[in-house]
């Protein structure tokens, strides 16, 4: 709480976030997903997963991908292009056949950082 001439101005405690690659500030109470918390996880439980992603190959396939594809595939239309930031695999990693399949381009799809994390974080 403020005093300014007199007037009593409440303020809301906020938080600093990042969302969709921008760091932002939220009313404390507004829930977000702890995706930190999941990166540690994975780094903890899937170190094989984490190499991939690190590796020259990868990120060659990704960066090809980009190029062909530099808009989501999810959310852009021609009338509201949406610049992709990420590219997707859209059988995961984590099963057989995603797996068999993580360096080919018809199973990867360019998406920016709101509809991966929607799809991501939605089979929780």
């Amino acid at each position: 709480m403020h005093r300014l001439d007199g007037l009593v101005i409440m303020v809301q405690p906020m938080k600093r976030i990042v969302r969709n690659g921008k760091r932002i500030l939220v009313p404390v109470t507004e829930k977000v997903a702890d995706y930190k918390r999941y990166d540690k996880q994975r780094m903890r439980n899937e170190p094989e997963r984490i190499n991939f992603y690190k590796s020259k190959r990868w990120q060659k396939v990704r960066r090809i991908k980009l190029i062909n594809n530099p808009l989501c595939e999810v959310c852009s239309t021609p009338d509201s292009p949406v610049l992709a930031e990420m590219v997707d695999h859209m059988i995961e990693t984590n099963t057989t056949e995603g797996w068999s399949h993580r360096f080919d381009e018809e199973y990867l799809q360019s998406m920016c950082w709101s509809c991966h994390n929607t799809k991501t974080f939605s089979r929780d």
